[in-house]
């Protein structure tokens, strides 16, 4: 990449007929926008002021809503939980505390934990691994 300036080559022919108008056409349209209405602004101002903020309001007023019934429905739910969730520990005591068979086909039976921790730190303490 050079550093020297680069300008562009001027076409300087004449321009093309779009670009001409002659006195038939009569006198060139008004410049869009060059009136501005100042009242008409001021009314759409006020009106997108107006409606941010109650979108505002309102989208503040939903999520402090949404919040609230999430709380309520984890609180209820934590609670009703633990009404459920007995049966099923009581399942889970009683095959960690009872016997049960695991494999009947290969003789493999369950035992109490206890039972079993005890069994194997015997195996251990007598060189059985």
């Amino acid at each position: 990449m050079s550093d020297e300036p680069r300008h562009l080559e001027v076409d300087h022919t004449e321009p093309d007929e779009w670009h001409t108008h002659t006195p038939d056409e009569g006198p060139p349209q008004e410049e869009h926008t060059s009136r501005v209405n100042a009242g008409i602004l001021f009314l759409v101002f006020c009106v997108m002021t107006v409606s941010l903020t109650v979108t505002v309001v309102a989208l503040i007023f939903y999520f402090s809503q949404h919040t609230t019934a999430l709380k309520t429905e984890l609180h209820e739910t934590t609670d009703w939980r633990t009404d459920i969730s007995i049966p099923y520990r009581e399942s889970a005591r009683q095959a960690l505390t009872g016997y049960a068979w695991e494999d009947e086909d290969n003789e493999v039976v369950r035992v109490p934990l206890d039972l079993a921790i005890d069994r194997v730190i015997e195996r251990y303490s007598e060189g059985q691994e």
